[in-house]
C-alpha cells in the first residue's frame, strides 16, 4: 500500500472541476506517492543510460562495462516495480474477472445472449408483420419480458446476488447529485469505490469515485496506467474479461 498510501488521489483532488481542467490541475501527480517513485526510476535510468554513452565516447571499456551492468540494474528494478504495482496484461484480466463490475459485465453477456435467443423463438408472436393482432402482441411482450426478467435473475444467482445487490454494485462509484444540481458529497461518499491496495484501484474506471484507504476522503479516479506489458501505443477504456491495456 505503499505508493497507494500516499496517493491514489492528487488527480482525485480536482475531482469536482472539469475533466481536463483536472488533468492540468494535476498534470504528472495521478497517484502521488507512485509516481514519485517513478520519477526516481526514470531519473536513475537517465543517469545510468548517460554514464554509458560517456563511456562510450571515451572508449573507457572498464567504465563502459561498469556503467552497462548498472543500467541493467536499474531497468530491472524499474521493471520489478511496474510488475508489482500495474500488473500484466492477464493479471489484470484475470482480477478483472474476479471483480464484483467484472462478474456482472459477465452475467449481463450471458443473459443478453438468451434474451436475444428468446425473441428469435418468440418472433412469430412479436412480430406486427407476422401477428397482427395488438392485444395478442401485447400479451407477447410481456410474456417476454417476464423470462427476460427470468433469465437476468438466474444469470446473477451464480454469484448468489439479489436484485438489491446488482443494483448496489451498479451505482458503485457513481457521483449523487443534491437537488441543487451539484455532487452530494457524503451521499457519493457512501456508494464509492473502497480499494485496499493497487490491484484494486487499478480497476476501478475512470471517472469514478472511491475512498482514499488512508485519509478516508473521496477522490476521482485519474484512470490506471496501463499494465507493465501493454504495448505503448494501445489503451482500452474500460476493461473486459481479456482487456489488458488501459488508458
Amino acid at each position: 500500500m505503499g505508493s497507494l498510501g500516499e496517493g491514489l488521489k492528487s488527480v482525485g483532488q480536482n475531482w469536482n472541476k472539469p475533466k481536463f481542467a483536472a488533468m492540468a490541475g494535476s498534470a504528472g501527480s495521478a497517484i502521488e506517492g507512485g509516481n514519485k517513485a517513478e520519477d526516481t526510476f526514470f531519473k536513475k535510468s537517465r543517469e545510468a543510460a548517460e554514464d554509458v554513452m560517456k563511456a562510450y565516447a571515451l572508449e573507457d571499456r572498464a567504465k563502459l562495462n561498469a556503467s552497462l551492468i548498472k543500467f541493467q540494474e536499474v531497468t530491472g528494478e524499474a521493471k520489478a516495480a511496474a510488475l508489482r504495482d500495474h500488473g500484466t496484461i492477464a493479471s489484470r484480466a484475470a482480477d478483472w474477472r474476479n471483480s464484483d463490475n467484472g462478474k456482472l459485465s459477465m452475467a449481463d453477456n450471458i443473459a443478453q445472449k438468451q434474451s436475444e435467443t428468446l425473441r428469435k423463438s418468440m418472433e412469430g408472436r412479436l412480430d406486427p408483420n407476422k401477428n397482427p393482432d395488438p392485444v395478442s402482441r401485447a400479451a407477447a411482450e410481456k410474456e417476454f419480458h417476464e423470462k427476460e426478467k427470468e433469465l437476468y435473475a438466474k444469470a446473477y444467482e451464480r454469484y448468489k446476488w439479489k436484485p438489491e445487490d446488482v443494483e448496489k454494485i451498479r451505482k458503485r462509484g457513481q457521483p449523487v447529485y443534491g437537488s441543487d444540481g451539484k455532487i452530494d458529497i457524503k451521499a457519493t461518499m457512501e456508494q464509492a469505490h473502497t480499494p485496499k491496495n493497487r490491484r484494486e484501484w487499478n480497476l476501478i474506471p475512470e471517472g469514478q469515485f472511491y475512498r482514499d484507504p488512508n485519509d478516508g476522503k473521496l477522490y476521482r479516479h485519474p484512470g490506471a496506467p496501463p499494465p507493465a506489458d501493454a504495448p505503448r501505443w494501445s489503451s482500452t477504456a474500460n476493461p473486459g474479461p481479456n482487456a489488458g491495456p488501459w488508458p
